[in-house]
């Protein structure tokens, strides 16, 4: 669990481990200047949890040291991802528990904060969702091919693999919204209906909203590791969304 403040913004964040295996292989980490939640790739390899790692700590100082944009970013990242990769797979493929259903990587949801809003930037199945007092706007899709597997993640080394849309999230600013970043560990347990109730609370900090997210999930007996962030900004953020891709 991590909570942080600066002086824009409130942030909640909870993780933990799901039944599939003995490590959680979600991470995330909150900086000055945006948030990364990653979900790791790896079977029942430790090779998810390393690559969500890097990928954490990768984008968090990409985000710290430079002005480049969260779509440049997760470009940026997957590239360092992708050389990393192989290294790992070639350990972990000695290790008699690791069972792959594909090479290691991570699901990211990349977040800048601007001054009047947020830029947004995914590869793979972590969601995100504006949610306020009216409604719940679910802001990307997961990447998925026709037999329901990931197919666009960092560390996904076909060219053929479509970027994914990038989000810029701006408007006047409103108190009844909230930013809200969960695995799928949570959206595929969580209903949206749950959602909404749970983060519009008007006593709950955004620490509180991600807590119970995870429990609401581990509540519908989600199998896989569960990891929510909740980002209110100062006076909350009214929204217009706008696809970034040209």
């Amino acid at each position: 669990m991590g909570e942080m403040r600066t002086f824009d913004h409130a942030v909640g964040a909870c993780t933990a481990a799901g039944l599939r295996r003995e490590e959680n292989q979600d991470r995330y980490r909150m900086t000055p200047n945006g948030l990364v939640v990653s979900d790791g790739i790896g079977g029942s390899s430790p090779a998810g949890g390393v690559m969500a790692e890097s990928a954490c700590w990768t984008i968090g100082e990409m985000l710290d040291t430079t002005s480049l944009t969260a779509e440049e970013i997760v470009k940026l990242a997957n590239e360092i991802i992708c050389r990393q990769g192989g290294a790992i797979s070639d350990v972990c493929e000695r290790d008699a528990r690791a069972r792959f259903f594909s090479s290691p990587g991570a699901a990211v949801c990349v977040i800048r904060y601007l001054e009047d809003g947020y830029e947004l930037a995914f590869r793979g199945d972590v969601l995100a969702f504006l949610v306020s007092s009216e409604k719940v706007v679910q802001l990307n899709h997961p990447d998925l091919d026709a037999r329901n597997r990931l197919n666009a993640y960092l560390g996904e080394c076909d060219p053929r693999i479509p970027q994914r849309d990038c989000i810029l999230i701006d408007g006047e600013a409103a108190s009844d919204s909230n930013l809200v970043i969960v695995s799928d560990g949570i959206w595929r347990f969580v209903s949206l209906t749950d959602i909404k109730e749970i983060c519009t609370s008007s006593t709950a900090s955004p620490q509180d909203m991600a807590m119970s997210l995870v429990e609401r999930a581990g509540q519908h007996d989600s199998p896989d590791d569960r990891t929510a962030l909740v980002c209110r900004a100062a006076a909350g953020v009214h929204a217009d969304v706008h696809p970034l891709n040209r």
